[in-house]
């Protein structure tokens, strides 16, 4: 029997800085690309006071910390405290999770309505390069409904309620055309699983 020699491991110090979230370059060469920052910019204005993390940052932040998987707003600290993973997508503050709930808070129907139609102007530029890219790999279009079951733990979320699984959930039902996600609204927990599928599907047709 061979006993593998454990490898030698050589542990230094450095000053370079280092993130795990490199990859947000990319996305924020294609956000400038799309001019996301300038969307968010021209149609989201929650701020009241001019101090504190600008509306310009605060959007693209969270959207930063999803794309690198960080689906809670705890993680806005981690993002916050990872300087390099803040620069990269040329950030000048990033808010705390704390900070970001009470900036989440001041959404209203008509911001949220703001929000969808930055949605829709980006998959507006991106559908038709999906749709081609699609048709010619299957000669044909797929659009795809689905129903996903969001669980809820804790006292404040809206319309939360037990669903057929026994989990005290809401509904995320989405649209996909091809492999792009066109579409994605939040329904109350326990309503129908197709509950307003007929009305999502046009509105995300008629824009």
């Amino acid at each position: 029997m061979i006993i593998p020699k454990p490898e030698k491991i050589d542990i230094e110090f450095t000053d370079a800085k280092l993130t795990g979230m490199a990859g947000s370059l990319f996305v924020a060469r294609l956000a400038n690309q799309l001019k996301l920052p300038d969307l968010l910019k021209d149609q989201i204005c929650l701020k009241k006071r001019n101090r504190g993390c600008d509306d310009k940052d605060s959007l693209p932040g969270l959207i930063h910390n999803f794309c690198a998987c960080n689906g809670k707003l705890s993680d806005m600290d981690a993002l916050r405290a990872d300087k390099p993973a803040v620069s990269l997508p040329g950030l000048e503050d990033v808010r705390s999770s704390k900070r970001m709930g009470e900036y989440l808070a001041l959404f209203n129907a008509n911001s949220v309505k703001a929000l969808y139609s930055v949605a829709h102007r980006l998959c507006q530029q991106i559908a038709p390069d999906v749709i081609r890219h699609f048709v010619e790999q299957k000669d044909y279009l797929l659009v795809f409904l689905d129903g996903t079951e969001i669980e809820v733990t804790g006292r404040n979320f809206e319309q939360a309620d037990i669903g057929y699984s026994g989990n005290r959930q809401q509904w995320l039902h989405n649209i996909f055309i091809g492999h792009l996600w066109v579409s994605g609204r939040l329904n109350p927990g326990a309503s129908d699983v197709c509950i307003g599928w007929k009305e999502q599907l046009k509105m995300t047709f008629l824009h």
